[in-house]
């Protein structure tokens, strides 16, 4: 079960032994601020939550409570790294103008594997 904002903020502030206005000065934000993120009775604008998963170097669905995995798609895959799998089935593949179909991209990909692991 995935937790809230809130509460996750608040756990990964305390991971790192840092009280609110710890936090709140290495991020820009005041003590007061940083309190109602984590009561959640004030949302951080979209450049405060990915200053905050940048700090905590977690993903931003971490951070927002939309996934259990920690860590951020940087650390997952390093930039310019792709699993050739699943940018085949996770994405719309267009070969000369035309979207190939489910059954193409397994073909293309089948055909690929080949080429690698006679």
């Amino acid at each position: 079960m995935t937790s809230s904002f809130g509460y996750r903020l608040k756990e990964l502030r305390k991971e790192k032994r840092l009280s609110q206005e710890e936090l709140g000065s290495i991020i820009g934000v005041a003590q007061s601020t940083l309190g109602s993120y984590e009561r959640e009775t004030r949302e951080p604008s979209i450049e405060g939550i990915l200053q905050l998963a940048h700090y905590f170097e977690v993903s931003v669905d971490y951070l927002l409570g939309n996934s259990d995995l920690r860590e951020s798609a940087e650390q997952a895959h390093p930039k310019g790294t792709y699993d050739l799998h699943q940018l085949f089935h996770d994405n719309d593949i267009i070969l000369y103008g035309r979207t190939l179909s489910e059954d193409e991209k397994q073909r293309l990909l089948d055909i690929s594997l080949g080429l690698f692991y006679r």
